[in-house]
């Protein structure tokens, strides 16, 4: 086995930080997405227990329907 080139060791250089980049992108991207999704559901959560608030202030049958659709 020979030693390799300059040109062959830039070649070889330029794509281990392209490979590196593309898995940086991916990665902080999953992270990203995990991030979103938590935020959503604490969101949502939160909507929840404003609404089942909110509910108390209605009539008892209509509360009891409201009630039920949001644990559905």
């Amino acid at each position: 086995m020979g030693e390799y080139s300059k040109i062959e060791l830039a070649l070889l250089e330029k794509f281990t930080e392209a490979i590196d980049s593309c898995i940086g992108v991916k990665s902080y991207s999953q992270t990203d997405k995990d991030k979103m999704m938590f935020a959503s559901c604490v969101n949502e959560e939160e909507k929840m227990t404003s609404l089942k608030v909110k509910s108390r202030k209605c009539k008892r049958n209509l509360q009891n329907v409201i009630l039920i659709l949001l644990n559905f």
